[in-house]
């Protein structure tokens, strides 16, 4: 289980395989949710452009507010700082939506596509000032 910002959620992985995460009911009286592991994928943070560092972390955390695993599922966290390299997952296959925000501030919109069993780039176009 993790708890994040008003919400606790359950997620598993294993190897390459993972779960949706799910919100789950919080209290003594569980929901009795089930998870359901299946291929992932992963995706690697390709930044076009960083902005300047004094501007802070570029930061990417799920549209929808779930968490997400990093470090091939040895980390569970609701945000994670973009940097060149980084990598996210496994992630469950399909489409993913993410924002991005700069000095705590909501930037852009991107939406990735995760396939099964590979690493794809998410390509973070330049949020750097022209």
């Amino acid at each position: 289980p993790m708890t994040g910002p008003g919400d606790s959620w359950l997620v598993a992985t294993r190897g390459g395989w993972t779960t949706e995460p799910v919100r789950v009911a919080a209290g003594p009286h569980a929901d009795g949710s089930t998870l359901t592991l299946r291929p992932g994928g992963w995706l690697v943070v390709a930044l076009e452009r960083r902005p300047p560092r004094s501007l802070g972390p570029v930061v990417i955390r799920k549209k929808d507010g779930a968490p997400f695993l990093t470090q091939d599922g040895a980390m569970i966290l609701f945000a994670a700082d973009a940097e060149q390299g980084a990598v996210l997952g496994p992630l469950p296959a399909g489409a993913v939506d993410f924002v991005l925000e700069l000095s705590g501030e909501a930037v852009r919109e991107l939406r990735a596509n995760v396939r099964a069993g590979a690493r794809e780039k998410l390509v973070i176009p330049s949020l750097a000032p022209r």
